[in-house]
C-alpha cells in the first residue's frame, strides 16, 4: 500500500509531466529488477547469519530481513499491477473476465507450481550435515546451503529482466496493446448511436410534464421532497368535512 501510494502519487505523475510513457515491458523489467534486489539482499543477510554464528554463535536481528520484503512489495507494484492492466486492456470486451482469471492463474498458480518443483530439485540444500531437513535451530541452519537456492532464484529473475528488455519482446507487447486499442476503438465506432429523443413518445411525455425538468436525478430529488412533505402535518378544511357528515342519507320507509 505504501509503495502503491508513492508510485501513483509521485512517480507516474512525474513521468507524465515530462511526457514519458513507461513501456509495459519496462514495467515488468523494473518489477523483476526490484525482485532481484530483494534476493541480493537475502544473500547478504545469509552471509551475515553464517558469519555471526561462526564468530560468536549468536543470531542476528530478524529485522535485517525487512528490506527484502520492502523491495518485493515495490516490485509487485510494477509487475503484478501491470499484469492486471494488460490482462484487462488487451483482451476483447467479451473475454475480459476470462483474461483476468487466466492472469490470476499465471501470476499465482503457475509460479507456485514451479516453485514447488524447484524446491524439490534443490531439497538437499535445505538439510544439515546429518541429513535432517529440520533446520529451525541456528546450529542446523548454519550447516545448510540455503544460499545456493537464492543464487538459483537470482539467476531466474535476472533472466526475466533481460527478456523483458529485449526489443523483440517489447515490440511484441506493444503490437498486442496496439491491436487491442484498435479493436476497442472499432467496437466503439460500430456501436449504433442512440436515436434522437424527439420521438412521438418523448413528445407526449414532454407535453404531460408541462415543460418540467425530466432529468432522472431531478425527478428523484422531487420525489424525495414529495415524500418528506407527506410526513409533515396536513391541514384540512373541517367545515367541508362537517358539511359532508351533515348530509345524512334518508332512510327508506317500511313497506
Amino acid at each position: 500500500l505504501f509503495f502503491g501510494y508513492l508510485v501513483s502519487t509521485f512517480f507516474y505523475p512525474y513521468l507524465a509531466r515530462r511526457n514519458i510513457k513507461l513501456a509495459t515491458g519496462y514495467k515488468f523489467a523494473l518489477g523483476s529488477a526490484l525482485g532481484a534486489s530483494a534476493i541480493l539482499w537475502s544473500l547478504v543477510v545469509e552471509n551475515m547469519i553464517h558469519s555471526e554464528y561462526a564468530k560468536s554463535g549468536n543470531q542476528i536481528n530478524v529485522m535485517w530481513q525487512a528490506p527484502s520484503y520492502l523491495l518485493i512489495g515495490a516490485g509487485e507494484i510494477f509487475s503484478i499491477s501491470t499484469a492486471y492492466e494488460v490482462a484487462f486492456t488487451a483482451s476483447p470486451p467479451n473475454k475480459k473476465a476470462f483474461a483476468c482469471a487466466f492472469n490470476l492463474f499465471c501470476i499465482g498458480g503457475i509460479p507456485n507450481m514451479l516453485s514447488l518443483g524447484l524446491y524439490r530439485m534443490c531439497d538437499q540444500w535445505f538439510h544439515n550435515d546429518k541429513g535432517s531437513g529440520n533446520i529451525h535451530l541456528i546450529r542446523d541452519y548454519s550447516e545448510a546451503h540455503v544460499a545456493n537456492y537464492f543464487v538459483v532464484l537470482l539467476g531466474i529473475v535476472v533472466l526475466g529482466v533481460l527478456v523483458n528488455l529485449l526489443n523483440p519482446v517489447r515490440n511484441w507487447i506493444a503490437s498486442v496493446e496496439r491491436k487491442a486499442a484498435d479493436a476497442s476503438s472499432g467496437s466503439v465506432a460500430n456501436t449504433p448511436k442512440p436515436t434522437p429523443t424527439s420521438t412521438p413518445r418523448s413528445k407526449k411525455l414532454a407535453k404531460r410534464n408541462d415543460g418540467k425538468e425530466t432529468d432522472p436525478l431531478l425527478k428523484a430529488l422531487d420525489h424525495k421532497k414529495y415524500m418528506e412533505d407527506a410526513k409533515k402535518p396536513q391541514i384540512y378544511r373541517m367545515n367541508t368535512l362537517k358539511a359532508e357528515f351533515a348530509k345524512k342519507p334518508k332512510r327508506k320507509g317500511r313497506a
